[in-house]
């Protein structure tokens, strides 16, 4: 009777020592993912004010281009500052979305929503790469058409 009375009471003593660990891992566990969460929305909102950013930036240099045949050196150099900074945007674009991607990709649980997410802000980085290179076409355009015009200007005037 003795042995019966111990064997429960240890057990009793066991249970709730194993029903713990087993909580603070799952405490653990829960903590990990949504650490992981707000660190890929936190990375998905930096993408999109950076994008956001861009798109601005995009948009002075146009409104530059679209108004001058030839620029005033304070035009190329805000032309030149704007590009720069599109350039580090469009790089720590690059860097987030490959860590993020990692991240994912070494995550044990495989979430098709943020999947679709990844593919989507992807597919927006590489939208607005070939909207940069558009847009550099232009500059380089605009900058051969000042070098037309000033060269037939030379060639005129000998």
């Amino acid at each position: 009777m003795l042995i019966i009375a111990f064997l429960a009471l240890s057990c009793n003593q066991q249970g709730p020592t194993k029903n713990r660990t087993q909580y603070d891992s799952l405490v653990s566990i829960i903590n990990e993912k949504d650490e992981s969460i707000t660190d890929f929305v936190t990375s998905f909102n930096d993408v999109e004010r950076n994008l956001d950013s861009i798109t601005f930036k995009q948009q002075i240099i146009s409104l530059y281009s679209n108004k001058a045949i030839e620029f005033t050196a304070s035009q190329k150099i805000r032309i030149n500052s704007e590009i720069k900074s599109i350039n580090t945007l469009m790089n720590k674009n690059r860097i987030k979305l490959e860590d993020i991607t990692y991240k994912f990709n070494a995550s044990s649980a495989k979430n098709s929503a943020l999947r679709t997410t990844i593919k989507t802000i992807t597919n927006q980085l590489a939208q607005k790469q070939k909207d940069l290179v558009s847009l550099n076409r232009e500059l380089t355009s605009l900058n051969a058409q000042v070098e037309e015009l000033e060269t037939s200007v030379d060639f005129a005037i000998e």
